[in-house]
């Protein structure tokens, strides 16, 4: 990685061609935390450790732009103007209109707190790469952090945040900092037959609506007229539910994910009682390919290596909870379809294309039936150490409603926790229309497993 002087104005970052293929959107996170330390106090350790991560590690400072003299139409690349950790965290004072305990005794629900008062002004700023907005509540804060799309994925958000938290409880994150995290050289060059058409999660636009001639703020997976829920799985019915989803002999295995994933569905499916007139519905997963590849990418590295699953197809009558293996398996299926001859055609495809700039995910749409989920569960966020002011992470949260069909899977509670998290197991949030939702709520089999919080 070039290094960047005070200002950082010879720094370009290049992104991979593969990071053009997410969103052009920030990716939010509410985080909860248990304080009652001054707010002057909570801000100045917030931008000491925000000014010494963009020290270390400059492209959290930078803005999301075209890359000039780029080897393709399009390319982008993190670069000039570079931002202060001044300029990057704001701050809101909610302390007479929010209370952490009272959010706390219900769950952390999804409706908690007004969004467009805790998050910084993602639409004015689409460009840059971080925004940090703090927000504070009586007896505790909400740390919003917003990340550009294209620069990473949930994998590197999360060594953003242990970066930055390396710094708030005083240690030196500039050892955390290696050369594989933005190493993008496994993701230059693919392989096979390139055909953008083999990868319909993606949509070639036309030349006039290139994002490289037009620059807009794109909502992704945002939605209306939806109502969201949190739903809890402790560790003892995750372990059920895959011993149920496994019943088969000798059937392949399966992740908890798979299972977990595959109840939703169904259950979903069933509350939304689609009738015999819809034939079939789709199940979408965002899956990590770095150990996908051969060789495996690191770990660590920050940018996008995620990709959709596109093979979860069902009659809807056999979306049936009674079918739990079977759905299940086609999941498992689909998430094994993501290897490395697909992912290395994926490049070929993106590297292919005249003007990356027209290349976009194709977005969201339920058409009332099918079902995508995206999961934060991997992430250890509850194991870090904030430092004195703030402690760990009491919650995540998504900082939004999700369109009718999507879940997101949170991070994984630890069991046996001795800081006030409570029971170990793992919640999602599903966004679905109110009459399917309270349905959902009504679901025998899906409650045999769950708490609604």
């Amino acid at each position: 990685m070039d290094s960047a002087n005070g200002h950082g104005k010879c720094f370009v970052h290049q992104l991979a061609p593969i990071d053009h293929l997410s969103p052009r959107i920030h990716t939010a996170k509410l985080i909860y935390f248990c304080t009652n330390e001054n707010p002057e106090k909570i801000l100045t350790t917030l931008r000491d450790a925000l000014a010494k991560s963009i020290s270390a590690f400059p492209i959290i400072g930078g803005s999301v732009g075209l890359m000039k003299q780029a080897p393709q139409i399009g390319t982008l690349a993190v670069q000039s103007p570079f931002f202060t950790a001044e300029e990057i965290l704001t701050r809101r004072d909610l302390r007479e209109t929010y209370d952490y305990e009272t959010i706390r005794k219900e769950d952390f629900p999804p409706d908690a707190v007004e969004f467009k008062l805790v998050i910084p002004e993602l639409g004015a700023n689409h460009s840059r790469v971080l925004l940090v907005q703090a927000n504070f509540i009586h007896g505790g804060l909400i740390l919003t952090v917003a990340v550009h799309h294209n620069v990473v994925d949930e994998a590197g958000i999360f060594m953003i945040m242990k970066l930055l938290a390396s710094y708030c409880r005083g240690d030196d994150g500039s050892l955390l900092i290696k050369p594989e995290w933005t190493d993008t050289t496994p993701l230059l060059n693919g392989k096979g037959n390139g055909c953008l058409e083999d990868h319909p999660e993606y949509k070639l636009r036309s030349a006039e609506e290139s994002a490289t001639q037009v620059a807009t703020y794109q909502e992704y997976i945002a939605g209306s007229g939806t109502a969201s829920a949190i739903l809890f799985f402790p560790d003892e019915a995750l372990e059920r539910l895959k011993k149920a989803a496994m019943r088969v002999e000798a059937m392949r295995w399966i992740s908890t994910n798979d299972a977990l994933c595959a109840l939703v569905w169904s259950s979903a499916t069933a509350a939304r009682k689609l009738g015999k007139d819809v034939p079939y519905s789709m199940f979408n997963m965002v899956v990590d390919g770095r150990a996908r590849m051969d060789p495996p990418m690191s770990s660590e590295y920050i940018g996008n290596v995620v990709f959709v699953t596109t093979r979860s197809i069902l009659p809807i009558p056999s979306l049936d909870v009674a079918n739990l293996a079977d759905t299940a398996l086609n999941i498992r299926e689909s998430v094994l379809a993501i290897n490395n001859e697909l992912i290395k055609d994926k490049i070929a495809a993106v590297i292919g294309v005249d003007d990356i700039g027209r290349l976009a995910p194709r977005g969201y749409s339920s058409q009332g039936r099918h079902l995508a989920c995206t999961s934060w569960a991997g992430q250890l966020y509850y194991t870090l150490d904030w430092g004195k002011e703030l402690g760990r992470v009491k919650r995540l949260r998504f900082p939004k409603r999700l369109s009718d069909g999507i879940f997101v899977i949170f991070p994984r509670i630890p069991a046996n926790d001795d800081v006030g998290l409570g029971e170990g197991g793992i919640e999602i949030q599903i966004g679905l229309d109110e009459e399917g939702l309270e349905r959902l709520r009504e679901d025998k089999d899906l409650n045999q497993y769950v708490q609604w919080r």
